[in-house]
């Protein structure tokens, strides 16, 4: 079976790690507690009620497992220049899109995706 050839659009960097949590107050109070994580309050754009911190440039995020992915304990967000450009070559390459890019606000927009092992992970991109 010969292999599909599909476009690249490379990941730029690790831009953040999101934790989900049947208990999110509890992991916020761990991480600041014990490894004297920044954990703030935050809502962006409507998307709901989390906590985050930058850590050595990268975005760390704790929300609550209702919220979403629940099933995906961490969830890796990768920044892109383009998410059109990039979902159309995860969706060709057998990605699932999870759900469609959100305006978070402070000029950044996310997309969430499924890799073919149905691991959740989502794009951030710059604007």
């Amino acid at each position: 079976m010969e292999a599909k050839s599909v476009q690249t659009i490379p990941a730029l960097a690790v831009a953040g790690l999101v934790l989900y949590s049947p208990q999110p107050e509890r992991l916020v109070s761990f991480y600041r507690d014990a490894l004297g994580v920044p954990l703030e309050a935050a809502d962006h754009g409507g998307m709901g009620g989390h906590h985050e911190a930058i850590l050595g440039g990268t975005h760390l995020a704790i929300w609550s497992a209702r919220k979403g992915h629940a099933s995906a304990s961490i969830v890796p967000t990768l920044r892109v220049m383009s998410l059109r450009d990039a979902e159309a070559c995860l969706l060709a390459a057998g990605a699932t899109l999870m759900h469609r890019p959100i305006n978070l606000g402070e000029g950044k927009r996310v997309a969430g995706f499924a890799d073919p092992d149905g691991r959740a992970f989502r794009l951030i991109e710059f604007i």
